[in-house]
This record gives structure tokens, sequence and C-alpha cells, in this order.
């Protein structure tokens, strides 16, 4: 997976471990149906490093 973001944008896995519990996070929460999807996945891929 970390290989196929970089692709598209190197930027977002500045911290790869960050990079994949945030993604882990996100997919656990559109599994369970979690309202407000996009901004927490904004939240959750914000952090010092990525953009």
């Amino acid at each position: 997976m970390p290989a196929a973001i970089r692709d598209i944008d190197g930027g977002l896995i500045h911290d790869e471990e960050k990079a994949i519990d945030a993604a882990r996070d996100q997919c656990a929460a559109l599994d369970g149906g979690g309202a407000g999807s996009d901004r927490s996945a904004a939240q959750r891929f914000s952090y010092d490093g990525a953009r």
C-alpha cells in the first residue's frame, strides 16, 4: 500500500507508520458506517510532514 500511495503523492506518507495507522483507522470507520468520514479522513491524514 505505501508504494501505491507514494506513486500518487509521496508527501502523503512522510511518516509511513502514521500513514498506515491512519488508513487502517479510516477503513474501520468507513466499514462501521461512521458519519463525517470526509472530516475524519482530513484529520487522520493531517499531521506534521503530511500535506
